[in-house]
Order: C-alpha cells, then sequence, then structure tokens
C-alpha cells in the first residue's frame, strides 16, 4: 500500500509508538505506587517498538522511530503536565 508516494508499511508501528510516548510522559507527572512499574513497562514497550522498527523497516526508519521518541517526549511534556495537574 501507498501513501503519498512512500510505503506505508511501518506506520503501524509509529501509531502505537506515538500513544506510548505520550502515555510514559503523562506517567511521569503522576504519583502513585505502581509508578515504576509502569515506567519501566511502557519504556520497555517504547523500545520495543523502536526495535522492531528496525527489524521490519530500513535502520534509518528505526533511528527516526527513536530519534522521534526522544522528541515526542520533549513535545508532549506541556500537555502531560496539564493533565496530570488537572488529575489532583
Amino acid at each position: 500500500m501507498s501513501l503519498g508516494g512512500t510505503s506505508c508499511g511501518s506506520c503501524g508501528l509509529y501509531v502505537p509508538l506515538v500513544v506510548l510516548v505520550f502515555l510514559w510522559t503523562v506517567n511521569e507527572f503522576l504519583r502513585g505506587r505502581l509508578k515504576p512499574q509502569i515506567s519501566g513497562i511502557l519504556a520497555l514497550l517504547i523500545f520495543g517498538f523502536c526495535g522492531a522498527a528496525f527489524f521490519v523497516s530500513r535502520w534509518l526508519v528505526g533511528f527516526l522511530a527513536l530519534l522521534g521518541s526522544f522528541a515526542l517526549s520533549a513535545l508532549f511534556r506541556t500537555p502531560a503536565l496539564w493533565i496530570a495537574k488537572e488529575d489532583g
């Protein structure tokens, strides 16, 4: 399947990756006894999806997924802080 002239074979990896990075960023601002466990599981899933991007697609796509995870984390800090403050 082609989308705009580019292969969209790894698009299935990016949507969950964005959601996982957002959840990890929100979790960093929350409190609770399970926060370290949730953060650890989300981090493993994020790096798992980045690793899958290396194997499913080319190395450049995997590298961009890893770099994009860090960029998304910085981008999601403000909305995550806002959501965490609303929670309590």
